[in-house]
């Protein structure tokens, strides 16, 4: 994350060349830059939660749901990425370990049949907690991926 004066704003465009003819969409992120968010992201215990970002899906160089704004990742701190690799187990953010045991539910924790996971199913979204090679707890999109 860039350095910026508290109070200041980054502005990132994202350009995705979409469909057939090309149609080009811009998401436009606005994140507000303070000594706080800054301190979260050094330490790797981000929690915010997040719709539109402009990167790829994590290990991979294929957009994410969330530069088309199709995704949406709710309290990553408690609902964690975890992905076994022969390398060792990937977790983001990374000191979120503590919330891979799911039977111990706790505040901000999304489960099957949470309010969350229902609401997302009522409109056809996939939840992450489902998946099978990896578990990405804290991700809905409309895709499904």
């Amino acid at each position: 994350m860039a350095r910026v004066r508290p109070g200041r704003i980054t502005v990132t465009w994202c350009l995705l060349a979409v469909g057939e003819p090309r149609v080009v969409a811009i998401a436009l992120a606005l994140r507000l830059a303070d000594e706080d968010v800054t301190a979260f992201h050094r330490k790797g215990d981000d929690n915010l939660t997040a719709a539109y970002q402009c990167r790829a899906s994590t290990g991979s160089s294929r957009w994410s749901q969330h530069a088309y704004g199709r995704a949406i990742d709710i309290n990553p701190f408690q609902n964690p990425y975890r992905k076994d690799t022969r390398e060792g187990r990937v977790v983001l953010p990374a000191y979120a370990t503590a919330y891979l045991d799911r039977s111990l539910v706790r505040p901000g924790m999304i489960v099957e049949g949470d309010v969350a996971v229902d609401a997302f199913d009522a409109i056809g979204w996939g939840w992450g907690g489902r998946w099978n090679t990896l578990k990405d707890w804290q991700h809905f999109s409309a895709s499904g991926n």
